[in-house]
């Protein structure tokens, strides 16, 4: 890497280790210069005000629902304010919360002809607040996962298009082109079916396998084989051998991965991980499950990449489960804060949990460390089968 880009790297870290706001953004001042030379915007979640009061209306439901960002406080500051000599002046950005339904709720859903009488209570008030709100409904991990089981059909049979429309009715699709205007329910069905069966939609879908899901699936397999293989090893020790298999076998590092890992080294009565045990003769199968679990999460992070163009509106995607499982290890995957390039999109994300400290900073982030990694080859379906293998092994023995 060249020395610029762990200028940047460092200017980041040093800004998100700041937790007091006021602080953070005089820091930011003082070295705007040198992020604006990335072309790098600061996104800032903790801005003092809560504009997204509205996500705690879910809070007293039986249902679990994942906020993207910690505490739900969700603050993104424009370009405007950004690169004014004042940060006391106000910003005026447009939310746009993104609902998306895990597939056990989708499931529940397909039950009731008359959303309206559903019987679960908790859900009909799930419904009720999510048509309230400005929001767009998020039903693509449930397509992907549909076209990826199915990819010939592009996950779209008869009985999924069916369920898409009824997704759709029940959300109305407010475009924030149009001033949030409602689009009818037949405009919105022949925009989704164009898009879902395009090649860029077909291009995409597999992109975000191979980018998410595949990765996701594979830290999994990690986790759990080395919980198997060194059993009798301490939760840090079990950690850092984590950390090393990265290093040397993935040839890559996720801060979420090492999030999750951390957590469950150190707490294994997690809900999450309850199918990990050497008598679950699908294991397998349970991992896959729990990766697409995951996925649900980290694609979040795209939905933010999806805010407008003039950055005035944000999407603020939450995931709504009964999974309490995955409720209770959400914030290995939770926001702390963002920067963003304004030429090309990409988004830099900072998580709230700090898994990866200056002990293996040092030891897997210096200058070679990296350098070799990104010039390692990368096969992972090779991996993933390498490593289904060896928690089979695991078990068996």
């Amino acid at each position: 890497m060249r020395d610029q880009d762990f200028r940047l790297l460092e200017l980041i870290a040093s800004i998100n280790n700041l937790d007091d706001n006021y602080e953070r953004r005089k820091y930011y001042i003082l070295n705007r210069q040198h992020l604006t030379d990335y072309n790098m915007v600061y996104v800032d979640l903790e801005n003092g005000n809560d504009h997204a009061s509205h996500l705690n209306d879910f809070v007293e439901m039986d249902y679990d629902f994942n906020s993207l960002f910690y505490s739900n406080r969700i603050m993104v500051m424009n370009q405007e304010v950004l690169f004014n000599d004042s940060y006391y002046q106000p910003s005026y950005i447009i939310y746009q919360v993104c609902i998306s339904l895990d597939l056990n709720i989708v499931s529940l859903l397909k039950e009731y002809k008359d959303v309206e009488k559903c019987e679960d209570e908790v859900l009909s008030k799930v419904i009720q607040i999510c048509k309230e709100k400005c929001c767009a409904f998020d039903i693509m991990p449930y397509v992907i996962e549909n076209f990826l089981k199915n990819p010939k059909k592009q996950g779209l049979d008869d009985l999924s298009i069916a369920d898409i429309r009824k997704f759709e009715e029940m959300f109305p699709y407010k475009d924030s082109r149009l001033s949030f205007r409602t689009v009818d329910i037949d405009t919105r069905m022949n925009q989704l079916l164009t898009m879902y069966r395009s090649d860029w939609f077909k291009e995409m879908c597999v992109t975000l396998y191979n980018d998410i899901y595949q990765l996701e699936y594979i830290y999994l397999l990690a986790i759990i084989h080395i919980f198997f293989k060194y059993n009798k090893l301490s939760g840090v020790n079990k950690f850092d051998k984590f950390m090393e298999f990265c290093a040397n076998e993935i040839r890559a590092f996720h801060p979420c991965a090492c999030n999750l890992a951390k957590l469950f080294y150190g707490n294994q009565n997690l809900r999450f991980f309850k199918k990990i045990q050497k008598s679950n003769k699908n294991i397998i199968a349970s991992i896959e499950n729990m990766a697409w679990d995951l996925f649900h999460l980290r694609f979040m992070e795209k939905s933010v990449e999806l805010s407008h163009p003039n950055k005035e509106i944000v999407m603020v995607p939450i995931f709504i489960t009964k999974d309490k499982g995955l409720n209770e290890i959400r914030k290995a995957y939770q926001l702390k804060c963002l920067f963003q390039n304004l030429k090309t999109g990409e988004v830099i994300a900072s998580y709230y949990m700090n898994s990866i400290t200056e002990k293996y900073i040092k030891k897997y982030f210096n200058r070679n460390s990296i350098r070799e990694r990104m010039e390692s080859e990368h096969d992972f379906n090779k991996l993933s089968k390498k490593l289904e293998q060896m928690i089979i092994e695991d078990i068996s023995d």
